[in-house]
């Protein structure tokens, strides 16, 4: 089975929507896509499996230990300090620093003066929540009924009312606060 490359997928759409033909695969591929880029942008990390490509890190932000900005982590596969001549001096694990790929908690061992510039490349595991793929999946649904109400804020058709609000609903706010960078670190 291959990795997922958005929270949640046409499937799920269709399935919510109750549709089962193909006319809308296409928007509904790329609204996946764009709610994917806002709940990972509103989270602060990554839910799909992803390759991050020299991350920076500043330990005068946290002496000896940090928390990665994504995890779970498949691999690290490159970690450096920067060194006084301006060069970068690759660490090895166990020895200048450890890691719980689980949760992205690295400890260095020693870091010259208390302060050093780290570069960490690594690549993140799937970590999609069933609740996250449910509010993923509940937007994509939202942002396709209003694309034909751009603008509207409320329409009404003889007795039925519908007042258009923001995209995401307070509690799908909520269900997206308890994943954001700050609060998966008290895990």
């Amino acid at each position: 089975m291959s990795a997922k490359t958005t929270i949640t997928t046409k499937v799920e759409v269709k399935l919510l929507l109750g549709v089962s033909d193909t006319t809308n695969d296409t928007l509904f591929d790329k609204l996946c896509a764009w709610i994917t880029e806002y709940i990972q942008t509103y989270c602060g990390k990554k839910f799909i499996e992803t390759t991050i490509t020299d991350e920076i890190y500043n330990s005068s932000d946290f002496k000896f230990s940090f928390w990665l900005n994504n995890a779970p982590l498949a691999s690290i596969t490159k970690f450096e300090k920067k060194q006084s001549d301006g060069t970068w001096k690759t660490l090895v694990l166990d020895t200048d620093y450890e890691a719980n790929l689980s949760n992205g908690f690295i400890r260095m061992y020693e870091i010259d003066n208390g302060i050093a510039d780290l570069k960490i490349s690594y690549k993140t595991l799937e970590n999609v929540p069933a609740d996250l793929e449910m509010v993923a999946t509940q937007l994509v649904v939202s942002a396709y009924n209003r694309r034909s109400n751009q603008g509207v804020v409320n329409e009404s058709l003889g007795e039925a009312s519908i007042q258009w609000g923001a995209l995401t609903s307070d509690d799908q706010k909520k269900t997206l606060d308890r994943h954001t960078r700050a609060s998966s670190y008290m895990i």
